[in-house]
């Protein structure tokens, strides 16, 4: 309660206050309940700020009693201003008093792509070259780094973050891409939206992948009085009340985009079975993720260096790069390129001592060589 108003903070007329006794009971003993009698192995919080720290703690330890490995995270957000008292509110400021509890990273999100909140704002993959720091973020897993301001850092470990591009709320990145690039061919738009999820399936914490992303999926606007279109009526952005017409999975899609899917695949393939791309703590991201000095803006360029994660690779280099092609600081070592703008895997394409990336191109290259590293500040240097 505000005064004899009841809070509102979820915009819903739904909002709890978990901070008093039985409102947490009810909560842990709910989930507890689902995990135990539907083996549910992840929890979702939307609004967790509309939550306090010590009812999230109490839902990760009892979990934790029934399978550590079951996920819990949350949006570190409200939706318009809560009671809760902002100093025990489970949001990015306490996430510190939240071990093992994630929250999703807006701000590499908004980096990536554009703001959701505005459609027609283009991002990193749209040719914006002062947002790399924003990508950073999310590269390291938004843990405390050298080369990332202590101020944009905002978790203790990276299993504290999900990284993503678009989820169910707002456009989907399809679409995003084509509000804010009208006139741009859609082989290059299919390019930006492969660098985007190529960017988070290469980045530390963990990956969220919006369903049909890998296909293109659009979310047309086919009714304009139950949806929430766009200013020109063609998307829609907020489509829980829409007919399934604008929601479903259309499967043709996977046909007519396998090259993008098998894209994902390949991404996918390649984490899975690289440990380097999943350093499980924050020291092992500080002593083996190194980013690459004097690049200009819209190229960003890191090393996995040193077996990072027992990988079997002397050295990884990840290279995104957007808005102009770039010529690239190789170090002077030979590398094995395994990812490039078109295929992404495990399987050698190329073996390159000099190298120049495309726009909007990402590249993944291993190589066994020695190679003398002078690093400064989380950045190897010359």
């Amino acid at each position: 309660m505000i005064g004899d108003q009841f809070s509102n903070g979820s915009g819903t007329g739904n909002e709890t206050a978990s901070e008093r006794e039985m409102v947490r009971k009810y909560i842990v003993d709910s989930v507890v309940f689902w995990a135990e009698e539907y083996n549910i192995d992840g929890f979702r919080f939307d609004l967790m700020r509309l939550h306090d720290v010590q009812t999230m703690n109490a839902v990760r330890n009892a979990l934790d009693e029934i399978d550590p490995s079951i996920i819990v995270y949350g949006e570190p957000w409200d939706a318009g201003g809560s009671a809760l008292n902002g100093a025990i509110a489970a949001d990015k400021t306490t996430l510190s008093r939240m071990p093992n509890i994630a929250i999703f990273n807006d701000q590499t999100r908004d980096g990536l792509k554009g703001s959701v909140f505005n459609e027609r704002e283009p991002g990193f993959v749209q040719g914006i070259t002062q947002l790399d720091s924003r990508i950073r973020l999310g590269i390291v897993g938004g843990v405390r780094h050298d080369a990332i301001s202590i101020a944009d850092s905002f978790t203790t470990q990276p299993n504290q973050i999900i990284n993503y591009v678009t989820a169910h709320d707002n456009n989907t990145l399809w679409d995003k891409l084509q509000l804010t690039n009208p006139d741009t061919p859609l082989i290059e738009l299919q390019e930006m939206a492969k660098q985007a999820n190529a960017i988070i399936l290469t980045s530390q914490g963990i990956p969220f992948i919006h369903n049909g992303v890998e296909l293109l999926r659009t979310k047309p606007c086919l009714d304009p009085v139950l949806g929430y279109c766009d200013e020109t009526g063609t998307f829609d952005h907020n489509s829980y009340r829409a007919p399934d017409e604008t929601n479903q999975i259309r499967w043709e899609w996977k046909v007519d985009n396998a090259d993008v899917y098998n894209y994902y695949l390949g991404l996918i393939e390649l984490r899975q079975s690289n440990p380097a791309f999943r350093l499980p703590t924050a020291e092992q991201i500080q002593n083996h993720l190194y980013f690459v000095g004097g690049t200009p803006n819209g190229l960003i360029q890191y090393l996995l260096a040193d077996n990072a994660g027992g990988n079997p690779y002397r050295h990884i280099m990840v290279i995104h790069n957007t808005a102009s092609e770039k010529d690239i600081n190789l170090l002077g070592a030979t590398w094995n390129v395994i990812v490039n703008q078109d295929t992404a895997g495990t399987t050698v394409l190329e073996t390159v001592t000099t190298l120049r990336a495309k726009v909007n191109e990402t590249l993944v290259l291993w190589t066994n060589d020695d190679i003398v590293l002078t690093v400064e500040d989380g950045t190897i240097q010359g």
